[in-house]
């Protein structure tokens, strides 16, 4: 009788002072996720699939990731980069094969007008190439742009999603690498990208106006370093990122252990039922977390590959185009077009670097487990 008596006074108890508790984590996050959507869809406009809408990040990552969509949009950003670099290879072939027509005209004239005609046929080659690829120049510019955008937009509902997760540490980790990427990128990236392509283009085109004054053994050691300079950057930004994720996942963990080791001992009953709502919280966090992660660097590849397609095919068509220079006898165009070619591959490798540290950033989120789970 008197455990009755007990356990009526325990659920009277329970009745009338137990507390409701629920949380609206998801709304939260899908909402901020609706924000990050809706922030990058004009960079991203025309080349989703159709039931992306920004509404649930499960779905648009699981549509994003589609084979038949990946191929397709690869497909589509090849043909139009083709469609843009085919008229300049075929403007620089055309000039090329002028240029050699002249070349052998000028035997049959004095030689000091024949040097000053071969003299602008070499210049109207470069001026041509130089002003026919300036766009892909800027693109990569404006690309560089895009990607801070796009870290802009995402760093809210990156912390978020570290903080719903219980991971508190790693979103503070998290803030700091964003704050680094940007200001790497806005403070370094785009204000040399520029100057590094005219100083080498600048270079190129000082080379190639007189066999004597050969000036790429200079152009060299700026490539070199530039891109050097960068690959250190990029090493000890992944580096000291993830040591410290490391450490604030560790710090996480065993938090979260004595906060569920409370709760079990010190609330009666119930104690255990916290415990393993927590663990589902974290379990739904950790779906939003990756799904939302695959979103992002799918986004990220979306931008970028038009502007890598262009490049490496910059790169191939003056490759090519130096190569018919050289088999028309044209040995000064043949350099030019050589070194401005060498300049694209160094752009696009400055451009994947970037966009790795990037994407290293999203990995981490995606790789990292929710605490609890």
């Amino acid at each position: 009788m008197k455990r009755i008596f007990v356990f009526a006074l325990v659920l009277l108890f329970l009745i009338f002072f137990s507390f409701s508790a629920f949380a609206e984590v998801d709304d939260d996050l899908k909402s901020e996720y609706e924000d990050f959507f809706y922030g990058v869809e004009g960079s991203i406009s025309g080349s989703l699939p159709d039931g992306v809408d920004g509404k649930d990040p499960v779905s648009d990552a699981e549509a994003l990731t589609d084979w038949k969509y990946v191929f397709s949009f690869i497909g589509d950003a090849l043909g139009a980069s083709l469609s843009e670099i085919m008229p300049i290879f075929f403007t620089l072939c055309g000039l090329v094969l002028l240029s050699a027509a002249i070349e052998a005209f000028r035997t049959s004239l004095d030689p000091k007008f024949g040097d000053m005609l071969s003299a602008c046929s070499f210049f109207a080659v470069g001026a041509a190439a130089l002003t026919l690829q300036y766009g892909v120049v800027a693109s990569s510019a404006r690309y560089i742009g895009e990607l801070c955008s796009v870290a802009n937009v995402l760093f809210p509902i990156t912390v978020s999603l570290y903080a719903a997760g219980g991971n508190v540490a790693s979103a503070s980790v998290s803030g700091g690498a964003f704050g680094i990427f940007l200001g790497i990128c806005e403070n370094v990236l785009s204000r040399s990208i520029v100057p590094f392509s005219g100083v080498c283009l600048a270079l190129a085109v000082t080379t190639g106006f007189s066999a004597s004054f050969d000036l790429r053994p200079i152009s060299g050691v700026i490539k070199k370093t530039y891109t050097t300079a960068l690959g250190f950057i990029m090493m000890l930004f992944c580096a000291v990122t993830a040591a410290q994720n490391a450490i604030a996942s560790g710090q996480d963990s065993l938090g979260l252990r004595a906060v569920k080791f409370f709760a079990g001992s010190a609330i009666p009953i119930v104690g255990g039922a916290v415990g393993e709502s927590m663990k589902t919280l974290a379990a739904s966090v950790g779906i939003l977390r990756k799904s939302i992660g695959v979103c992002g660097i799918v986004i990220i590849f979306l931008i970028f590959l038009p502007t890598l397609f262009s490049l490496l095919l910059m790169k191939t068509a003056n490759s090519a185009a130096s190569g018919f220079a050289a088999m028309l006898g044209c040995s000064r165009e043949a350099s030019l077009l050589s070194e401005i070619g060498s300049v694209f591959g160094y752009i696009a490798a400055v451009l994947c670097a970037t966009s790795l540290m990037f994407v290293f950033l999203l990995a981490l989120l995606i790789g990292t487990a929710a605490v609890g789970a």
